[in-house]
């Protein structure tokens, strides 16, 4: 009986042994099951290869954490196969981890870092990459750090797994191919439109240009490549009651800015594209609101998480991503009510967004079905962000389209529009949406005007030519100002005419004033002056000849120069004097009779005035006019 006792205690003792070596199968990945764990008490890694009495026991529970607190584990891989075996092995927790592991090679062991916590040229934290010799058992040891979950109560385990490193390399390859792929095209798309909103001035452009900043941040952080590119590193950890460990590092926090961009960028181009604050203003109010709530809520979790105040991402991520659902629904809404009302860009509006949309809805709800995802080689995100590019370039073409095919009968619809507005009885807040979209498109299809004219500049060779075009250019931009300044404010009829002379006047001094001179403005009113839209348009035409005439003639001898502008109430009419302190007048000017000079006299008597030109400390010209309908 007694030996029979022994014989089952020693087979007990053996198989318990024998537990403790897993072996390599010939499936792609496979869980570790078998290891043995040690809390560290200022071991040497020395002193675990040589002490065989040190008390490891099998896969304990983690608990009772302390603020330096590290753990040993030892695991035993039997590879039967006759070729060394590459893998990745996976080790969770996954904060701040250190893997020994004998090199055959070199005769020694080697150790190689991995975790949140560790600066790594891989996008994955997870992972080390391990060779398995041939026919024999390969022993391994990892120190973990978990001091970062001092603050825990809850409790979790240690959890070892093998991939396949052919397998882990496909994976990269596809993923960086696909991010590359990305973002060409997205470098392409916006250099393009780069170019066409410097040439057509278009705030649409603009903001399609935000959203490509964003999606171009949005693919870098969801595919991990934070983690490879930045030099350091910056993460929260959070500790479930289920034993899950949940991170918040630089890959979620640009993720979440980038959404915040393109989400903001998405809004701003709707507002701009279908001009909902003219046509739809109540739907405009809603949806700046919600994109502002939006990105006060996604700034509010990234920076209490990030900077470790509060993990309140997992609070809010569920919110985060219903919010961008409603924002996307709220964005279709707009776009139909705009195409229902005949908006003529609605129906581009909406042919192409439909398809990006729909895939960033698909993100948002996939996010919110797999709420613990980190796996950001995912086709999807990728397919959303490249579909939101294209279509949305397709939607800027068409719209740069129609609008120079509505050059030719600019004029005619828009008296047709006023026309219209005065023999209909519709209410006065009808009447000012009509004029706003009249001064929209006037505006626009100046600047388009003006964005040709830039084209002809680029191509000509003659500087004489080119010169006349740079001076059409700036007088179209001074009549385009004038319809921006009463598209943007509330009263539709009047111009405030010293925050326009500020305007023009800023954008004159920017393109003309020579290199290595300085010219200061400065602009003084004796009370607000309101004039009419034809009275505003004559004198940006005025003070755009004036301005420039200063800029190019009145400081050669001299590095500093002051430019003063001075408009005034008189009586029943208006005093406008430009005054500069350079060189004056040439004494034979009137005689050389410049289109500059001519546009000057003629634009002053259609005003009812006269233009008077002398010499004072410099070059000042005075015109007294009168605007019948002023306010």
């Amino acid at each position: 009986m007694l030996k029979n006792y022994c014989f089952l205690l020693c087979m007990f003792c053996m198989g318990t042994v024998f537990a403790q070596t897993n072996v390599l199968t010939k499936t792609d990945d496979q869980k570790i099951k078998q290891f043995k764990v040690i809390e560290d008490n200022n071991y040497s890694f020395e002193q675990l290869l040589a002490d065989s009495t040190l008390p490891f026991t099998n896969n304990p529970l983690l608990h009772n954490f302390k603020p330096n607190s590290y753990y040993w584990i030892k695991c035993s891989i039997d590879n039967p196969f006759n070729t060394p075996q590459e893998y990745h092995l996976g080790v969770f927790p996954y904060i701040d981890n250190q893997l020994y592991i004998f090199n055959d090679e070199e005769k020694k062991w080697n150790s190689t870092v991995s975790g949140l916590g560790s600066k790594s040229d891989s996008r994955w934290f997870s992972n080390f990459p391990i060779t398995l010799q041939n026919n024999s058992k390969n022993t391994f040891f990892v120190r973990m750090n978990v001091s970062k979950l001092v603050n825990f109560k809850d409790s979790t385990h240690i959890r070892l797994s093998l991939v396949k490193s052919s397998i882990v390399k496909q994976k990269e390859q596809y993923s960086f191919i696909i991010l590359m792929v990305t973002l060409v095209i997205i470098l392409i798309l916006f250099l393009y439109n780069l170019y066409s909103y410097f040439i057509f001035k278009d705030k649409a452009f603009l903001y399609y240009l935000v959203i490509l900043i964003g999606a171009a941040i949005y693919v870098t952080a969801i595919n991990k490549y934070f983690n490879a590119l930045l030099p350091f590193r910056l993460y929260q950890v959070l500790l479930s009651k289920e034993g899950y460990i949940y991170f918040f590092n630089l890959n979620e926090f640009f993720t979440e800015l980038a959404i915040i961009t393109i989400i903001t960028g998405f809004v701003q181009f709707t507002r701009n594209y279908l001009q909902t604050k003219a046509i739809l203003p109540k739907w405009d109010k809603i949806l700046r609101n919600a994109n502002i709530a939006f990105a006060i809520v996604i700034l509010f979790t990234s920076i209490t998480t990030i900077t470790g105040i509060w993990y309140s991402f997992n609070y809010f991520s569920l919110p985060i991503n219903i919010g961008c659902v409603i924002i996307i629904l709220l964005i279709i809404l707009v776009g139909i009510i705009a195409y229902k009302r005949k908006y003529m860009f609605g129906k581009y509006f909406l042919l192409a967004n439909i398809l990006p949309l729909f895939l960033m809805i698909l993100v948002a709800v996939y996010f919110i079905i797999n709420s613990t995802a980190n796996d950001g080689g995912k086709l999807l995100p990728n397919l959303a962000i490249l579909s939101l590019a294209i279509t949305f370039a397709i939607a800027l073409f068409f719209r740069i389209t129609t609008l120079k095919k509505d050059l030719g009968n600019e004029q005619l619809q828009a008296q047709t529009l006023l026309n219209n507005l005065n023999k209909s009885e519709q209410s006065n807040t009808d009447k000012e949406i009509h004029l706003r979209e009249i001064h929209h498109r006037v505006k626009n299809n100046l600047q388009i005007i003006n964005g040709l004219l830039f084209m002809q500049f680029k191509d000509n060779a003659d500087e004489k030519m080119k010169e006349q075009l740079k001076h059409s250019q700036e007088r179209i931009k001074s009549m385009a100002l004038v319809h921006n300044k009463l598209y943007e404010s509330n009263n539709n009829v009047h111009v405030y005419i010293k925050e326009y002379i500020k305007d023009l006047a800023g954008d004159i001094l920017k393109t003309n004033i020579p290199a290595g001179k300085s010219v200061a403005l400065n602009i003084e009113e004796n009370e607000a002056v309101n004039l009419s839209l034809d009275t505003s348009i004559s004198l940006g035409l005025i003070l755009n000849e004036l301005i420039t005439n200063s800029c190019k003639y009145a400081f050669k001898n001299k590095a500093k120069g002051n430019i003063n502008i001075t408009i005034n109430k008189l009586g029943g009419g208006y005093q406008l004097i430009v005054k500069d302190d350079g060189s004056g007048l040439a004494k034979n000017f009137e005689q050389k009779n410049s289109m500059g000079f001519r546009l000057v006299t003629n634009l002053s008597k259609q005003l009812g005035g006269q233009a008077t030109f002398e010499n004072k400390n410099g070059a000042m010209v005075t015109i007294n006019f009168v605007d019948a309908i002023a306010a």
